[in-house]
């Protein structure tokens, strides 16, 4: 298949050092979109993207969740603590 795109210059530039990994960035961006409506799972798409990699047991390891994700498991815990959650 072929497509014609119109972009503006600076993600052209951006595509061209990536061109050979371009199927894999539009698939991701695709996830990416459809995941952006799911309650719940916020960030699941750079997760999974990470363990695309194969990354070694010692990555893994130290995979750590990010500020924003950090606080959202702060906020539950502790409203968990103080009046419980609900399903």
């Amino acid at each position: 298949m072929q497509l014609t795109l119109t972009l503006p210059d600076d993600l052209v530039v951006q595509l061209r050092s990536n061109e050979t990994r371009f199927p894999r960035i539009l698939a991701l961006g695709l996830q990416e979109m459809d995941a952006e409506g799911a309650a719940g799972y916020k960030g699941l798409a750079d997760i999974l993207e990470f363990l695309a990699d194969l990354p070694s047991p010692e990555l893994i390891l130290a995979l750590r969740p990010c500020p924003r994700l950090r606080e959202e498991i702060d906020r539950l815990l502790e409203r968990s603590r103080e009046t419980g959650l609900t399903d």
